[in-house]
């Protein structure tokens, strides 16, 4: 199944939603779009508060992907993560959670020029403008910066990688693969109606037009 979220749309094969807490519950592959970023998880928590997705967590075999340009990706993965939106619908932070493992890009302008891959327990990711603007590592960190011409072809994408932007939601998603027909209500025309009201027996005279009692 689809489904859109003003900026934001995705696909799963389930979904539960309580309107208690406003929680929606995802399962079976699912997979949230937001803008170029692509986000997923064996399952998914959205938390919505206002017609707005405030946060979202995935969990287990977290993943995230940004696309940079055509060539490079931006990637984020681990056991489980917690995603959090601006009231924009922009993606915020990204907080990672145990196994943590990133490849990321830094620019000069708009210019992309190195890369970083960095493993960690546990990451804290904040976000400008679709961005990733910095990032913390906890527990053990280890990295390795390379200019961008020199990133080996094996280190540039995580194993989990997945960019399958030719998957997510557009608006002619939700347009009925048919057309849909009303079917016409059997109501008589006038014809019929006053062929049937010609046919039907004369009512009686009432008793004060006859004078009988």
């Amino acid at each position: 199944m689809a489904f859109s979220q003003q900026t934001a749309s995705g696909t799963c094969q389930k979904l539960t939603s309580y309107r208690s807490d406003s929680t929606f519950y995802f399962s079976g592959n699912p997979v949230l779009w937001d803008s170029l970023t692509r986000l997923c998880g064996d399952s998914m928590e959205m938390q919505v508060k206002q017609q707005k997705i405030r946060s979202l967590k995935a969990f287990p075999n977290a993943f995230v992907a940004i696309k940079e340009d055509n060539l490079h990706y931006s990637q984020i993965q681990g056991d489980s993560m917690m995603q959090r939106f601006t009231i924009e619908q922009k993606l915020a932070q990204v907080q990672v959670f145990r196994k943590a493992q990133s490849v990321y890009f830094l620019r000069d302008a708009d210019t992309l020029q190195s890369s970083n891959l960095v493993s960690s327990e546990n990451m804290n990711i904040r976000f400008e403008d679709g961005k990733i603007n910095s990032i913390a590592f906890y527990g053990d960190p280890k990295g390795v910066l390379y200019p961008i011409a020199d990133l080996p072809a094996a280190d540039a994408k995580l194993p989990r990688f997945v960019y399958d932007i030719q998957n997510k939601p557009t608006a002619e998603t939700f347009i009925p693969p048919h057309t849909v027909l009303v079917p016409t209500l059997p109501y008589p025309s006038d014809a019929q109606r006053k062929a049937q009201q010609a046919k039907a027996p004369q009512s009686k005279k009432s008793n004060a037009k006859t004078g009988k009692k």
